[in-house]
C-alpha cells in the first residue's frame, strides 16, 4: 500500500502539485499516512507550480474564504483560456454567469487539466451566489481520478440567508456551513468525511457529522479490525440553554475473528444520546 501510494503521490505531483498536497490527507483508519507522506515529499520537490501552505482543517471559526483559496486559481487569471505548465500538464479555464431562480445570480469559474501522459485528471470548480436581497453563497469543489481508478473529491459551501417565513429579522437569520470530502480505489478501498453547520439569529444551533471507511474488497481484516465503519455524531442548542448531543458509531467484517473463510460475519456498535434544557427533556 505504501509502495503505491508513493507512486500516486509522485504522478500526481508530477501534474499537478498542489492537488497532492491538499487531497492526500485521509482519516486514520484509513492507510492514508503513507499517502500523506509521500505527497508531501513529492510536492516540496515538484517545481511546477509554488505549493500553498499547510492548511489547518476547516472549522467553523475559519474564515470560509480563505479556505476556498488555491493556487489553481491563478491559472487563467491574466484572461488566458488554456495553457501547459513546465511539467507538460495541460489545463483550461472557463467563467460565466448564470441567471438562478429567485433573482439570484451566480458567478462561476471552473478550471480543469490533465497530467503530460494522461495518467492524471482533476478539476476546480468555485462560484459565489448573491440576490438582490439577503441571500449570499460561496463555494468550492474539487475532484480528480487518475489512471488505477482511484477518484477523490473535496467540497465546501457557506451560504448567508434569512428563514422564508420569518422576513428579515435579525433572528430570522442563518448561516449554512457544510464540507464533505472522499476518495476511493478500484479495489473497493474508501473513505469519507462530512460535517454540516447551521447557525440561526435566535442562538439555536444545528450540528452535525459523519465518517466512513473501507477496506478492499475481500480484504481479511486483523482480529478486532473491521471490513467497513461508520462514525456519526451531532448536538442541537435550542439558544436558550438547552441541548441535545449523540454519537453513533457502527463496524462490520466479513468473517469472525478466527481465520476460517467461511466463519459467519459479525457486527457492533454503540450510541449514546444526552439532554439538557426543558425544550428535550419533556414528555
Amino acid at each position: 500500500a505504501a509502495a503505491a501510494a508513493a507512486a500516486f503521490a509522485a504522478e500526481a505531483a508530477t501534474s499537478v502539485p498542489e492537488l497532492a498536497q491538499q487531497l492526500a490527507p485521509a482519516p486514520a483508519k484509513v492507510a492514508a499516512p503513507a499517502m500523506a507522506a509521500a505527497a508531501a515529499a513529492a510536492v516540496a520537490a515538484a517545481p511546477a507550480l509554488a505549493p500553498a501552505p499547510a492548511a489547518a482543517p476547516l472549522s467553523s471559526e475559519q474564515d470560509i474564504s480563505a479556505a476556498l483559496n488555491s493556487p489553481v486559481r491563478d491559472l487563467g487569471a491574466d484572461g488566458t483560456t488554456e495553457g501547459v505548465l513546465a511539467n507538460g500538464a495541460r489545463w483550461w479555464r472557463e467563467d460565466g454567469v448564470e441567471q438562478l431562480e429567485g433573482a439570484r445570480t451566480m458567478k462561476w469559474t471552473c478550471i480543469r487539466g490533465v497530467s503530460a501522459d494522461g495518467g492524471v485528471e482533476w478539476e476546480e470548480r468555485f462560484w459565489e451566489t448573491s440576490d438582490p436581497y439577503a441571500f449570499r453563497e460561496l463555494g468550492a469543489v474539487k475532484s480528480g481520478r487518475d489512471a488505477t481508478g482511484q477518484a477523490w473529491q473535496e467540497s465546501w459551501k457557506e451560504t448567508y440567508n434569512h428563514e422564508s417565513a420569518a422576513g428579515f429579522k435579525a433572528s430570522a437569520r442563518v448561516i449554512h456551513r457544510e464540507c464533505s470530502k472522499w476518495s476511493s480505489h478500484a479495489d473497493g478501498r474508501s473513505w469519507s468525511e462530512g460535517w454540516v453547520e447551521d447557525y440561526r439569529g435566535d442562538g439555536s444551533v444545528d450540528r452535525k457529522c459523519e465518517k466512513a471507511g473501507s477496506l478492499a474488497s475481500g480484504a481479511a481484516p486483523d482480529d478486532g479490525h473491521a471490513n467497513r465503519w461508520t462514525e456519526k455524531w451531532g448536538e442541537k442548542w435550542d439558544g436558550a440553554g438547552g441541548c441535545v448531543k449523540w454519537t453513533d458509531t457502527w463496524a462490520d467484517r466479513d468473517h469472525a475473528e478466527g481465520g476460517a473463510e467461511d466463519a459467519p460475519g459479525r457486527s457492533w456498535g454503540e450510541k449514546w444520546e444526552e439532554r439538557w434544557g426543558e425544550s428535550f427533556n419533556q414528555g
